[in-house]
């Protein structure tokens, strides 16, 4: 059940989209699991149903496991998106960025259901990374692996990728020129309302993506260790909380599974696809 103010109104091809009717902040719950606002039905109460009613339960309700879950309010009207501003754990969904009024909300439609991202890699090996120091900590950004972009030396892909999202060379050279990535991180921070490139968008993920490829491209000790790994799943695992980018990039593990989008380990894993 949804626990803001939205509205509906069209979204181009996709048809009648969810917008929300207030601000909500980054990490805020958005929506709750609540058994009133919720239609539970089995496969053989779908298939008994009329036509015409079995097409309205394919294209709103969530399948999981050859159960239906069918939102009775606005919920049913979330559209799929690459780069989602909400997510769902298995009882609340969450804002991953900060939301205006007359944004559309969207979540990622492979992370829930029968497409939940972890169905089929029950039997693969989970590799997960954290800090620098730990194992695999040379996935993170914060290693200190230099990079070259643009005719420039770079400390960190942090120093770089924040830079990235900023057009002003005054600030990328501010950024450029802390060699430790957490400063540059808290810089880029500090001028967040002159940043032109927004945080979690689609273009900030591509750019994540040429960064991680600059980074192996200087270091090819790096392109090995990621190709020793390959039928390995990768984890961005945050110890952070679920709050808004935390769980974007990464994800956390509670009760046994993994909560999150996962982007910066499935960055990893689609560059290791692309080099085999």
């Amino acid at each position: 059940m949804l626990i803001v103010n939205t509205f509906l109104k069209e979204a181009g091809q996709k048809g009648f989209g969810l917008f929300s009717s207030e601000k909500i902040k980054e990490g805020q719950i958005i929506w709750v699991d609540d058994p009133v606002f919720r239609k539970i039905l089995s496969n053989d109460e779908v298939a008994s149903l009329p036509e015409i009613a079995k097409k309205f339960v394919n294209k709103y309700a969530t399948p999981d496991n050859g159960i239906y879950y069918l939102d009775l309010d606005n919920t049913r009207y979330l559209n799929h998106s690459e780069t989602p501003n909400m997510m769902f754990s298995d009882t609340e969904g969450i804002a991953l960025r900060d939301i205006e009024i007359g944004d559309e909300i969207t979540c990622d439609y492979n992370t829930f259901g029968d497409k939940n991202r972890d169905l089929g890699f029950t039997n693969l090996e989970t590799i997960s990374f954290t800090k620098v120091s730990l194992p695999y900590g040379w996935l993170g950004n914060m290693s200190y692996h230099n990079i070259e972009y643009d005719g420039k030396l770079w400390h960190t892909a942090e120093s770089l990728f924040q830079a990235l999202r900023f057009t002003d060379d005054v600030i990328r050279e501010e950024i450029r020129s802390f060699k430790n990535p957490m400063q540059a991180k808290k810089h880029a921070k500090s001028k967040v309302h002159l940043m032109t490139v927004k945080p979690l968008s689609d273009e900030d993920v591509y750019n994540m993506k040429m960064v991680l490829k600059l980074k192996i491209e200087k270091h090819p000790e790096l392109k090995k260790e990621l190709l020793s790994i390959s039928g390995t799943i990768i984890e961005d695992c945050t110890k952070r909380g679920r709050s808004g980018s935390n769980i974007f990039w990464g994800s956390v593990f509670e009760d046994g599974k993994w909560i999150g989008k996962n982007v910066l380990g499935n960055l990893w894993m689609s560059l290791r696809d692309e080099l085999k």
